[in-house]
C-alpha cells in the first residue's frame, strides 16, 4: 500500500468542500473487505472506500455514520477501469456519485454533515478559509486492493479556482476513447444544466 501523512480531502471553514477522487486501476484478484482508500483524522475514519469479492464498491463517511454500496460491480479482475467518486456536501445532506469510465453507476444523497464530525485542530489555514488538517491517507494497504493502481487524483477546484467536484468526468472519458474523432460529449455531473443544452419542461 501507499500511505500519505496528510488529510487529502478539502476542508474549508470547517466544512467539507465538494471533491472528486479518481483512480485508474486493474485488480489482479478481488477479496472481501479490501481497502481501496481510507482517510483518517487521528483515530477517526473520515472516508473509507472498499471493494468486496464481487467487485462492489462501498463508500463510508464519518466512520460509517453514513454509507452506500453500488448495486453492481465497478471493477473486474484483469480489466483496467477509471473509477471516480464524487462527494458533494449540501447543507445536512451529502451526495455521493460514482462513475466507471465516465458512466454514472450510482448517485445517492446521504444524511451526513461534516459539522457533526469532530475534526482535529488545523495546523494552518489560508486567507480564503482552506484548512490544513493533520491526518493520514492510506491507499490499499496490507489487507487492501490487490492489483495495479497507477493513477490517483483529488479534484476540488475548477478552472476559475472555485470549490467544485469534477464536472467533466464523462467528457474526459470520451476524449480518452475517441481522441480527435470526438465531436461532442456532455455529462451531467454538475448541479445545473450547461448553457448549451435546451430542454422542454421542468428538469
Amino acid at each position: 500500500g501507499f500511505e500519505l501523512d496528510a488529510l487529502t480531502l478539502p476542508v474549508r471553514d470547517g466544512q467539507l468542500s465538494p471533491f472528486s477522487l479518481s483512480f485508474r486501476l486493474r485488480p489482479d484478484v478481488l477479496a472481501e473487505g479490501a481497502n481501496l482508500l481510507t482517510v483518517e483524522t487521528g483515530e477517526q475514519s473520515l472516508l473509507h472506500l472498499g471493494i468486496d469479492d464481487d467487485g462492489l464498491l462501498s463508500v463510508g463517511l464519518g466512520g460509517g455514520e453514513a454509507s452506500v454500496v453500488t448495486y453492481e460491480p465497478v471493477v473486474e479482475p484483469d480489466l483496467t477501469s477509471v473509477l471516480t467518486v464524487s462527494v458533494l456536501p449540501i447543507e445536512e445532506l451529502t451526495t455521493v456519485q460514482i462513475y466507471v469510465d465516465g458512466v454514472t453507476v450510482l448517485a445517492e444523497a446521504l444524511e451526513w454533515d461534516l459539522s457533526e464530525f469532530l475534526l482535529p485542530e488545523a495546523s494552518s489555514s489560508t486567507d480564503d478559509g482552506w484548512m490544513y488538517l493533520p491526518g493520514t491517507t492510506l491507499l490499499a494497504g496490507d489487507s487492501g486492493f490487490q492489483g495495479i493502481l497507477d493513477e490517483f487524483g483529488v479534484y476540488f477546484r475548477d478552472d476559475s479556482d472555485r470549490p467544485s467536484a469534477d464536472t467533466e468526468i464523462f467528457l474526459s472519458a470520451m476524449e480518452q476513447v475517441y481522441g480527435e474523432k470526438l465531436v461532442y460529449a456532455e455529462g451531467f455531473e454538475a448541479e445545473e444544466l450547461p448553457d448549451a443544452i435546451d430542454v422542454v419542461g421542468p428538469v
